[in-house]
């Protein structure tokens, strides 16, 4: 080729592949060694490979790094020539590709730092084989040292070039922003551009490719954000990533795939799983496979949520089942929560199985059953054998049953209890003697520490208001006591008040949302204006309402704020009480110096109300929390000129100001129990020990269980399964997925990891300064490609079979959108 047109291949300005040439020269080009091979012109970019015949602006060949499994030497026509494997999208076996050139191994040797680079966590030998005669030709050099973000990105830019999509700007910020402050997790709800509609969309399959190698985070986190096929990314990252201990994937409001997690979880690293609210595809055969894997992981599973999932009774027998055989599991699980799933009788058969097995060797501490459509009969016996629990949530769980002593079997459990902390019995309608027996058994059971009971959406009534009030007069042990919407009257809760006068343990108090007249309600402010001065114990009050019917005589209780020394969370939502009620809560606040949060929406304030909070505001050094007052300001906005609008927006601005100004220290509030919310468990950093199982209970082990030290991740080897000879209830045929057929050459060859492959990645260097890991964002190269003389289809960077579940389209992505300025 002469040299008039060696330009229009890249050396000067133009630019075929979207990136930058860093190769370009004419060589010997055929697709099989005993045939002659035709002079072509050779561009290497830094992620692709293309071949020219004479079009500069249509390659023959275009074939990116990522699709090539390896590199071979031969001999053709005496002289040597290297032979490149690819991968194309049509075989099953990858295609070759000779190339003769006096500097072919200059070559080779760029193709394998541009894959190292790109893949700074991967060993050489897991994403090329490399077959030379000679190991000391094409050897890349050194490879750069990158830091974590640095090394996140360079495989989030390859990944993008090789899915031709434009890479996000807003990622890239959000990962270096994560790294320079050192944190772990990756939360990608909070990265600009999760949201499918949003203009600064980025795609997501090429983010989690990114991460499939990555050793720097250790937990991955996406909650309400919808994306199909989120689940069958995550499980193509857990199948490499031995990193990740803490995958949270809820909440995505798409249905969902279980075939390729299922298969990732049994040899993955991942101790905290949670897929609540997601519903699931496949019917009961992925449920199977699921549990099959479950059955066969080797380590151990601190948390598992797989709350309002639409799970059945069936789907509970095969998780207990797979519990009950894998006893590594069963002794390692300290959070579970199953909540809104059908358990019914077969299920909860299931749950008191396992747990009448492991009894006290069991360490399960928060097991949260709300909404579950069980009996609570069937778990009463294992439950006194399992005294570690913490936090034990049964609400929704019928316990107004007078055929069954439902009652006695509640206050069993509590008297044995050895740690108890959260007992929530919200919409459970217990009997008046159920009530009082549970308060007297945790008064009187000197091994707990402080309980909160939650009683909440009960229809106690009058007799049950009575027992209450008997149970508190001598209540012990409870800091936290929830009674909201018990359909309780004033008399009743003026009983309950002055029951609490002296109960000294108490600390917060929740009685939102009973009284439904203004009947007693003067005596009831009384009341609690007198228990509150008596018992300076109770530090938060919660006493929201729905109706104005306390509209009057709240007030009562805003002028004792001014004087009260010991609350510190005050709820009086709801009330209606009015500019009035808000002038005489002012002139309280300028008093008090104790109150730091405070909720007071819904009360029919105006903007002349929360002026006079503001001007009072500014003597009170103490308040630092007050929740936005959503109704009543979308109430004023909507009844005020445009000039008071805006009088009013800066009103509540002045007001945020002044409260931020006093928050000179993030404090929790003191009003902080949360009773039916699981716990947010943080990612182990490493992999963790699974207990030594207690020989009473190995000769009954039906799987294996590995214990794992902290540096080697061991694949289980056991072919046990579980299998299921109940057909799928809903009738649904077994899913169609491209793992389970025959399998592909793979985009990305990955050869059998030893043992030092898999272990847990040491300690990255510190993180370089923001100038050092801000790589280079290239555009994505344009499709090109088409049927060539050999009768091959050129493939410009087809996507991964492993990643998507459908074809990509190969159109070039659009430009950005031009934003408006931000303001």
């Amino acid at each position: 080729m002469s040299g008039k047109t060696e330009p229009e291949f890249g050396l000067v300005g133009y630019d075929p592949i979207g990136e930058a040439v860093e190769v370009s020269a004419k060589v010997l080009y055929t697709a099989n060694p005993k045939k002659k091979p035709n002079s072509r012109h050779l561009v290497l970019g830094k992620y692709r490979l293309l071949l020219f015949k004479k079009n500069p602006k249509k390659p023959e060949k275009c074939i990116h790094f990522f699709n090539i499994v390896s590199l071979a030497e031969t001999k053709l026509s005496t002289e040597m020539v290297v032979i490149l494997y690819f991968k194309k999208r049509t075989d099953k076996k990858p295609a070759r590709l000779c190339i003769k050139s006096p500097d072919v191994w200059n070559y080779v040797k760029h193709i394998r730092t541009s894959l190292r680079n790109a893949y700074s966590n991967f060993r050489e030998a897991e994403y090329l084989q490399v077959e030379f005669a000679n190991n000391s030709v094409g050897v890349p050099d050194t490879a750069y040292t990158f830091g974590p973000a640095e090394a996140i990105l360079e495989a989030y830019l390859a990944h993008c070039n090789y899915r031709q999509t434009r890479p996000s700007a807003e990622f890239t910020s959000y990962v270096m922003s994560l790294v320079d402050a050192g944190e772990h997790c990756c939360d990608l709800a909070l990265c600009p551009g999760i949201d499918r509609d949003s203009k600064l969309a980025f795609e997501f399959a090429s983010v989690m490719m990114s991460l499939a190698r990555d050793n720097y985070f250790k937990g991955l986190v996406l909650k309400g954000k919808p994306h199909k096929g989120a689940l069958h990314y995550l499980g193509n990252v857990l199948k490499t990533n031995t990193a990740i201990t803490k995958a949270v994937f809820s909440g995505l409001q798409e249905e969902q795939t279980l075939t390729t997690l299922s298969a990732a979880i049994s040899t993955s690293c991942v101790h905290v799983l949670s897929l609540s609210n997601n519903k699931f595809v496949g019917g009961f055969t992925a449920w199977t496979a699921f549990c099959n894997n479950l059955l066969n992981m080797s380590h151990a599973l601190v948390s598992l949520d797989l709350s309002y999932c639409g799970l059945g009774p069936k789907h509970m027998m095969l998780l207990f089942n797979a519990f009950e055989r894998n006893w590594g599991v069963s002794l390692s699980i300290r959070h579970l929560n199953l909540s809104g799933n059908k358990f019914e009788d077969a299920g909860t058969t299931a749950l008191s199985s396992w747990l009448s097995k492991v009894k006290e060797h069991c360490k399960l501490q928060t097991l949260l059953l709300a909404d579950s459509d069980l009996d609570f009969s069937f778990l009463a016996m294992p439950l006194r054998y399992t005294p570690n629990f913490e936090h034990f949530d049964m609400s929704g769980t019928r316990l107004d049953d007078k055929k069954v002593d439902v009652g006695s079997d509640l206050k069993r459990f509590v008297e044995a209890s050895k740690a108890l902390r959260v007992l929530v019995l919200r919409g459970t309608n217990p009997l008046p003697d159920a009530i009082e027996g549970t308060i007297y058994a945790i008064g009187n059971n000197n091994c707990l520490p402080p309980v909160a009971l939650c009683l909440a959406d009960n229809s106690l009534g009058a007799e049950g208001g009575v027992a209450l009030a008997r149970a508190c007069l001598s209540l012990k042990n409870i800091h936290h006591l929830d009674i909201d919407n018990c359909k309780l009257k004033a008399k009743n809760l003026m009983e309950i008040l002055r029951s609490l006068m002296n109960a000294s343990c108490l600390n917060s108090l929740s009685m939102s949302y009973n009284v439904d007249s203004e009947k007693d309600s003067k005596e009831l402010m009384d009341t609690l204006v007198d228990v509150l001065n008596a018992n300076k114990s109770i530090t938060a009050l919660k006493f929201a309402s729905r109706r104005p019917d306390l509209q009057r005589s709240i007030v009562r209780l805003l002028d004792y704020v001014g004087s009260n020394d010991s609350l510190t969370y005050l709820d009086i939502s709801g009330h209606q009480f009015g500019d009035v009620g808000a002038g005489a809560l002012s002139q309280s606040l300028s008093k008090n110096a104790t109150l730091t949060e405070l909720q007071i929406d819904d009360n029919a304030i105006t903007s002349t109300g929360y002026l006079a909070m503001l001007y009072c505001l500014q003597e009170n050094e103490t308040m630092q929390h007050m929740r936005y007052p959503q109704a009543d300001l979308e109430y004023c906005h909507n009844h005020l000129n445009p000039v008071d609008q805006i009088k009013l927006h800066e009103t509540m601005y002045n007001i945020m100001r002044r409260l931020e100004e006093n928050h000179a220290a993030k404090q929790t509030p003191a009003f902080c129990v949360e009773v039916g919310v699981f716990p947010d468990v943080d990612a182990p950093v490493s992999v963790i020990h699974t207990d030594e199982v207690p020989d009473v209970i190995r000769s009954n082990m039906t799987a294996p269980l590995t214990i794992l030290d902290e540096a080697t991740v061991v694949r289980t080897t056991s072919t046990t399964s579980l299998t299921s000879d109940d057909a799928d209830a809903d009738g649904d045929e077994d899913e169609d997925n491209e793992d389970d057929a025959t399998p592909r050459a793979r985009t990305m060859p990955r050869l059998a990891m030893s043992e030092a492959a898999i272990a847990t990645p040491a300690a990255r260097s510190a993180p370089p300064t923001r100038a050092q890991h801000r790589p280079s964002t290239p555009p994505p190269a344009p499709p090109c490609g088409d049927d060539n003389d050999d009768g091959e289809t050129n493939d410009g960077g087809a996507c991964d079979d492993e990643w998507d579940d459908e074809s990509p389209s190969y159109a070039a992505p659009p430009p950005p959108p031009s934003l408006p300025p931000r303001r």
